[in-house]
């Protein structure tokens, strides 16, 4: 019941856990200079928040896996074509959402695939429990409600971080968030679950 309990109620530690996403102009002019230790600083920094992010797209973990390796290597090969506008993280995210998107146009366009092989697995996650909420957000939610719990609940970030990265107002996160957390209890006490 851990993610269960950092989703519906977030525990102090993690709270306190700070995920920040420092990813500043300066990195990206790195990046798009083949410095491949700035790649990795931007690796390190986001690639936790970027799974999550796919993951609420695609809904699948290795799908998701993919789709970020994917966008990272967008990125590192497309860092010059960034325009410095203030926030990298919305241009990198863009990048991921795409990258995503692409990727279930595809798999709607392959031939019918086994029905066992359509339901995700989550095999990533250990406990039944914390698969079967994730499963939970990711039926009951909409694409952008899912990654908000995701960024916040799962991987930590603040809400004014969500809030940039997806381009959002921190006024619509925070209301995105807290209709997305109704939902689910709703959904967990229909399941029998409190």
């Amino acid at each position: 019941m851990l993610l269960l309990n950092s989703v519906l109620e977030p525990s102090e530690s993690s709270l306190r856990e700070k995920h920040l996403i420092d990813v500043d102009e300066q990195l990206m002019v790195r990046i798009a200079g083949n410095d491949t230790a700035a790649f990795g600083e931007l690796y390190e920094a986001s690639h936790k928040a970027m799974f999550a992010y796919a993951l609420s797209i695609i809904k699948n973990p290795e799908d998701a896996k993919d789709a970020v390796h994917e966008a990272y290597l967008k990125i590192k090969h497309n860092a010059h074509l960034y325009k410095s506008a203030g926030k990298p993280m919305a241009w990198i995210i863009t990048i991921l959402k795409n990258e995503c998107l692409m990727m279930l146009r595809k798999k709607k366009r392959e031939t019918a695939l086994d029905p066992e092989e359509a339901m995700s697995d989550y095999s990533g996650i250990k406990r039944a429990e914390d698969k079967m909420v994730l499963e939970t957000a990711m039926r009951v939610l909409d694409e952008q409600e899912a990654a908000i719990v995701m960024l916040h609940a799962v991987e930590g970030m603040k809400h004014s971080q969500i809030a940039a990265i997806t381009g959002l107002k921190l006024s619509t996160v925070l209301s995105k968030y807290s209709r997305a957390i109704h939902k689910l209890k709703k959904e967990m006490r229909k399941g029998g679950i409190s």
